[in-house]
């Protein structure tokens, strides 16, 4: 029987590491060179996203 030998990632890590990818690839492609806020940002709005499904989970459960 095959066993998947791939390393498992947090969930977390995956996310942050999408939120830097496409900050990256958007940032070099408009030529945008004051970031100062967008980080905080897109963290928050990731924050808020996931607190929402779980509580949309939790009542549709």
């Amino acid at each position: 029987m095959y066993k998947n030998k791939t390393k498992r990632f947090l969930p977390i890590v995956i996310v942050v590491e999408t939120i830097f990818y496409t900050m990256s690839v958007y940032f070099i492609a408009a030529k945008v060179t004051k970031t100062r806020w967008t980080l905080t940002g897109a963290l928050l709005a990731t924050l808020a996203g996931i607190a929402a499904s779980v509580a949309l989970a939790g009542v549709l459960t």
